[in-house]
Formats: C-alpha cells, sequence, structure tokens
C-alpha cells in the first residue's frame, strides 16, 4: 500500500519548478482538503491538513526549504471528516485562527492559535438546521473590521451566516434556506464579492445537484436577500466556483465548473442581476 504523501515543488521565479520534495503522511488516511498560511508567526509557510478517514486536522510547520515538522493535531467532536478549513484571526490577537467545517456533525469549530503554532481552544459554531456543515468561507461582511463565518450546509440546503465581535465570539445572525431545491443538495465553496455593486458583499455558491448559481445579495448589516438563481441550462452537476473580473469592466464575474460531460461555464456580469454564459 502507498503511503500519502505531500509534495512541495519549489518555484524557479520563472514559471518552472524544481523537483519535488516529499513530506510523508504516514499516519493520514485520505487527505480531503489543505490550507497554506503562517500559523507561528516566523514568517514561513505552514500547511494545514485534513484527513478524512481520522477526522482529524494537522498543522505541519514549515522550515522555510520546503520541509516540514508535523506540529499540533488535533479532532473536531462529532466529526465525520472536515470537508474544508479557513482560516482568520478571529479574536484579534494577531495569530491565525482555524474555522472547520464537518460533514456529519451539525456545528463547526473555530480552534484559536499562539505564537507555536498550537490550537489549543475551542469554540462551537451551531448549524441547527443543517445535519451536516459542508463548506466554510470567512469575510467581514458588516464592516466592523471584525471578521465573520460562513458555513454552508449540505442536507437541508442553508448558508449560516455568523457575525465576529472580533473577541473569538460569535453571533448567529440568519440562515438563508433554500427551499426551492429538492433533496439533497451538496452545496461547493461559497465566494464572496460585490456582485450588485452596491458596496455591500453578496454570497454566490453551486451545488453538485443543480444547473444554477445561487447568489445572495447583502445588505451591508449581515442580512442577505431571498437568492435569485441564474440558470446556466446545462443539467450537470458543479465541482467548484471562482469570482474575479474577468473581462476588466468593473463588475465581479464568476466562473463554475463542472463534472459532466466536464468543462467550465464563464459568466460575464453586465449589471443589474444581468450574467451572460460563455461555455468552454
Amino acid at each position: 500500500m502507498i503511503s500519502p504523501a505531500l509534495f512541495v515543488l519549489l518555484g524557479n521565479g520563472d514559471g518552472t519548478f524544481g523537483e519535488p520534495i516529499i513530506f510523508s503522511l504516514e499516519y493520514f488516511g485520505l487527505l480531503i482538503y489543505m490550507i497554506v498560511a503562517d500559523f507561528n508567526q516566523d514568517q514561513l509557510f505552514d500547511i494545514a491538513l485534513a484527513d478524512g478517514y481520522a477526522a482529524s486536522v494537522t498543522i505541519i510547520l514549515g522550515n522555510g526549504d520546503g520541509s516540514f515538522i508535523e506540529g499540533t493535531k488535533f479532532f473536531p467532536e462529532g466529526c465525520k471528516y472536515p470537508s474544508q478549513i479557513a482560516t482568520a484571526d478571529f479574536d484579534n490577537d494577531s495569530y491565525l485562527d482555524i474555522v472547520i467545517a464537518c460533514d456529519g456533525a451539525s456545528n463547526s469549530s473555530v480552534y484559536f492559535g499562539n505564537a507555536d503554532g498550537l490550537f489549543l481552544e475551542r469554540i462551537i459554531l451551531h448549524t441547527e438546521r443543517s445535519t451536516s456543515a459542508y463548506s466554510v468561507a470567512v469575510t467581514d461582511f458588516n464592516g466592523d473590521n471584525y471578521t465573520d463565518i460562513i458555513i454552508v450546509g449540505e442536507k437541508f440546503r442553508t448558508v449560516s451566516v455568523f457575525l465576529g465581535y472580533g473577541n473569538g465570539s460569535f453571533d448567529k445572525e440568519q440562515d438563508i434556506v433554500l427551499s426551492y431545491l429538492y433533496g439533497s443538495a451538496i452545496y461547493m465553496s461559497p465566494v464572496v464579492n460585490d456582485f450588485n455593486r452596491d458596496g455591500y458583499l453578496d454570497i454566490a455558491t453551486v451545488t453538485m445537484s443543480s444547473y444554477a448559481v445561487d447568489i445572495f445579495f447583502g445588505d451591508g448589516n449581515g442580512n442577505f436577500e431571498t437568492c435569485r438563481i441564474f440558470s446556466t441550462e446545462f443539467y450537470g452537476g458543479f465541482t467548484s466556483i471562482v469570482t474575479g473580473d474577468f473581462n476588466a469592466d468593473g463588475y465581479p464575474d464568476i466562473i463554475t465548473t463542472y463534472e459532466d460531460p466536464g468543462g467550465i461555464h464563464i459568466l460575464l456580469n453586465r449589471g443589474q442581476y444581468n450574467f451572460f454564459r460563455i461555455n468552454t
């Protein structure tokens, strides 16, 4: 049996890369997700790795030469497997914290970091309307300079918004329930942008069981309008979504990928909730 491993390819600065440096993940079963950040503030990149089989998250600390040493490991309570991780400084102590979305649990865990790259304290964010937290994103929705959290639920099609107070605590502002979707809907990672250019951040997401992009328009206070559906007129499950101004017209656009037969949709934003689709 082949042991899981992490391959690090160091860039040469010209678009090429050197030979891979291999970090053995001997005790990992299934690498679900990872993020790169400086967790111990030594100006070197570290990595948080989510293990699907062990239902754990492991921090490996970078040495600055492409090699790593294993740091702390934690097991979110009630988690079948950690499906996604996001990082931010939720308590304003200058150290990065981690929020974990867990499949099989109606909650998500926030772990608070310290100078050693350890994560010793934890709080729970409850998502009562969903039996499984599938994905997570972080941003400042209400302009108070504190980081907020979005948790996307799988079973009951909810997007939950938690407004941060800047001290490691959160206010459960609301659940956005997607009642118009039938059956089980697995939502993919949400993206955040000001899609209608009203000065307030909005949320966009897609599912693996529909052919639409769902956009929730924010009002700057942590509240969101009923989402609008932009049909792609394609009957295939989506796998991911990204946003950016791809044609430099000042409006944030959307790109989605889909499984069957495989490809991408480019949705160019014309303003006033009007998107023009390009298939590739």
